[in-house]
């Protein structure tokens, strides 16, 4: 049985919607994260980066790029967390 946000992110991709593409990919990845599915987490916001990238979603981004930040200072990585800030400043 397929979830709603499943569903949603497949019918965004069958007509090529990236407007809400990335905002869901975080969502789900939040749920991964939530359920203990950290790799799967990491994954799909990986993915939604490189969609907010590709189509200069500027804000989506940032909020992607905030989770990410947030599971590098859980795992005490410092360094990928500051390389993270780092790449936004400018």
């Amino acid at each position: 049985m397929k979830t709603a946000v499943t569903e949603a992110i497949t019918r965004c991709r069958a007509i090529n919607l990236v407007t809400f593409e990335a905002d869901i990919l975080l969502e789900l990845a939040r749920l991964r994260l939530a359920t203990g599915k950290r790799d799967e987490a990491l994954r799909l916001a990986e993915e939604a980066l490189e969609i907010t990238e590709r189509s200069g979603y500027v804000l989506q981004g940032a909020d992607v790029n905030l989770f990410l930040a947030q599971l590098a200072l859980a795992d005490g990585d410092r360094e990928k967390d500051y390389l993270m800030l780092g790449k936004h400043e400018s």
